[in-house]
């Protein structure tokens, strides 16, 4: 319950291209504003993030400067995110059970992040519960991004 800042070791900066993975389950099927899952930037306009905003339809919108959004219905249930934030058009948010969307993203690094709300503050909090992220300081090949979804998704039963 509630919001974390995170920084990365001693101002380390987290390069573009990375690799992140979430473990989580919103509380509301259908949340009624943003709600941020992460965020995280290196400057005022390099943002890094998820979210999601059931009114405006976009239910999954990563970013790195460019917003790409997935529409597809989601839900409450236990999901396994990967972000493939590779600084091009080979970008991808992966669902689990629901599906993935790619695209260019933007490149932007980053040095502080929020889990569970927007960096700007305690709006847009996430209502759910996070079990794990994790956070490659490089680009995974879609074989390593499988392996590792595999795993969290056997780990959770998912």
């Amino acid at each position: 319950k509630g919001s974390v800042g995170i920084e990365t070791t001693a101002g380390q900066t987290i390069n573009s291209p990375n690799t992140v993975f979430v473990v989580a389950k919103y509380e509301e099927a259908a949340p009624s504003q943003f709600t941020y899952m992460f965020d995280s930037r290196s400057d005022s306009g390099g943002r890094h993030a998820h979210f999601t905003n059931n009114s405006s339809a976009d239910k999954y919108t990563f970013h790195q400067g460019t917003q790409i959004t997935m529409s597809e219905a989601f839900d409450n249930d236990l999901h396994v995110f990967s972000y493939q934030f590779n600084g091009d058009a080979t970008s991808k948010l992966t669902v689990d059970s629901i599906g993935s969307v790619t695209g260019d993203t933007n490149s932007h690094n980053w040095d502080f992040g929020s889990l569970m709300m927007s960096y700007l503050g305690t709006i847009y909090q996430f209502k759910g519960a996070m079990y794990e992220f994790i956070v490659f300081d490089s680009e995974l090949t879609e074989s390593e991004v499988g392996t590792i979804r595999n795993h969290l998704l056997t780990k959770y039963g998912i």
